[in-house]
């Protein structure tokens, strides 16, 4: 019994040693074939950085609205007994468009102009009687009162008819009927939506830092996809009287023309407003700027000699992106024209310094080394290392990894990217502005 427990001990152990020792094998192997392999080499692309005139844009959303409009309603109550327009129809100013039920103040005015007539006969009466002194100059006075004031009730019966007759305030377009012939009306009541179409407001906002660059007369160019790639242009006309308060926005108003009636009120689109005067500025390819929450930045090629040998090390620097235009993208500040910025293939080499040459098939590039610390050299960094056994986690996304050696030296990653070295608190090497949440610390 205790001779075949001992087999089997044995045939374990030989068993799991080979199992184990043959991976150890296969890892060593492994690592000594990855160890000699060439560094990985990527495709890259790079251009120049160029300098541009461009006119001054200010892009927005805009919406259309008419010179002339309203919704067409009725101020009297009544009985609509009479509609003479059709829905969508073009009409002239002056144009009856419903007639409200007006019989009562048709007799009503009969009966005032009746007591006008009798009124203008008893002033004629007493004027000739007061020039033989039959008659008193307050019977006069008294007479004169009474025609005006009959004179004064026929006016204001006619206005009511005019009231009673509805018509279009304005040339322009009519919408869809509301009403019907019998129905009933208040005031108020819509009863058509009447709109001018030529020309038209564009109406839209800007931000208050634009004010001082906006004028009255400045171009404008509105697009819409109602009306495919065609361009309307236009003049700002109004600009706001006050910033909103709780937006920081103006209010622009602008005026273009319409001739063909292709434009409605209500339609959205983008309103451009473009300056005459010139400004220079630099671009690059929208493809070379990676956009960071730590700061927006591209990879600057320049030439450097290494070991006797003249290379060319892409390095990441810090920009800051303006417009947007075709592609091309506007640097406030960062970079100089002329200098050259990788376009393409820099997802391949987060924080290297890669190498590039020219290949048969483009610019290849290969790691070089390490990234350039993005914090200032000499800045110290106080708190506390992070607790557990994975690497200390200091501030957002930043992480510190002790490395072993004769000094404490500590290797300094933000997002998992290698970001520079800290040796006694204390950052090594050129650096440059430190990002958001870099401001961490380390008791060493």
């Amino acid at each position: 019994m205790k001779k075949a427990f001992a087999i089997v001990i044995v045939g374990l152990v030989i068993l799991f040693g080979g199992i184990f020792g043959f991976k150890a094998f296969v890892n060593h192997m492994m690592h000594k074939a990855m160890s000699h392999a060439p560094a990985p080499v990527f495709s890259v692309s790079a251009a120049k950085v160029t300098g541009q005139a461009w006119h001054p844009e200010y892009r927005a959303v805009a919406s259309l609205t008419a010179l002339k409009g309203t919704a067409i309603s009725t101020q009297i109550a009544g009985n609509v007994t009479a509609i003479h327009f059709h829905s969508g129809e073009e009409v002239h100013a002056g144009t009856l468009l419903v007639q409200i039920d007006n019989t009562n103040q048709l007799a009503q005015l009969a009966t005032d102009q009746a007591n006008l007539h009798l009124a203008a006969i008893n002033l004629h009466r007493t004027r000739r009687l007061m020039a033989t002194r039959a008659a008193s100059q307050s019977q006069l006075d008294s007479a004169q009162a009474a025609f005006s004031a009959d004179q004064a009730q026929v006016q204001n019966d006619r206005a009511t008819l005019r009231k009673l007759a509805i018509r279009a305030p304005f040339t322009g377009h009519l919408g869809i009927r509301k009403v019907s012939l019998g129905q009933y009306l208040t005031p108020g009541t819509e009863i058509v939506d009447l709109q001018s179409w030529n020309p038209l407001h564009v109406d839209f906002t800007l931000p208050q830092s634009d004010l001082a660059r906006l004028h009255v007369g400045t171009q404008m160019q509105f697009t819409s996809n109602a009306t495919g790639n065609r361009v309307f242009q236009g003049t700002i006309t109004a600009l706001g009287s006050t910033v909103d308060s709780s937006t920081r926005q103006i209010q622009v108003q602008t005026t273009l023309s319409n001739p063909q009636d292709v434009l409605r009120p209500g339609m959205f689109g983008e309103a451009l407003v473009i300056r005459h005067k010139l400004e220079h500025v630099v671009t690059v390819p929208a493809s070379a700027i990676s956009y960071n929450t730590f700061g927006d930045y591209v990879y600057v090629v320049h030439s450097e000699n290494r070991n006797g040998r003249a290379l060319q090390i892409a390095t990441q620097q810090i920009v800051h992106p303006g417009e947007n235009r075709d592609g091309q993208v506007a640097i406030l500040s960062g970079l100089k024209a002329g200098e050259m910025v990788v376009t393409e293939g820099q997802g391949e080499f987060p924080g290297l310094h890669p190498i590039l040459e020219q290949g048969a098939g483009g610019l290849l590039g290969r790691p070089g080394g390490l990234q350039e610390p993005r914090v200032p050299a000499g800045a110290h960094f106080h708190g506390q290392r992070g607790v557990g056994d994975g690497p200390p986690q200091v501030g957002p996304h930043v992480q510190l990894h002790q490395v072993p050696g004769p000094e404490p030296v500590v290797v300094f990653r933000i997002r998992g990217v290698v970001r520079g070295l800290l040796v006694r608190g204390e950052v090594r090497g050129e650096g440059r502005e430190s990002p958001p949440g870099a401001d961490v610390a380390l008791h060493l």
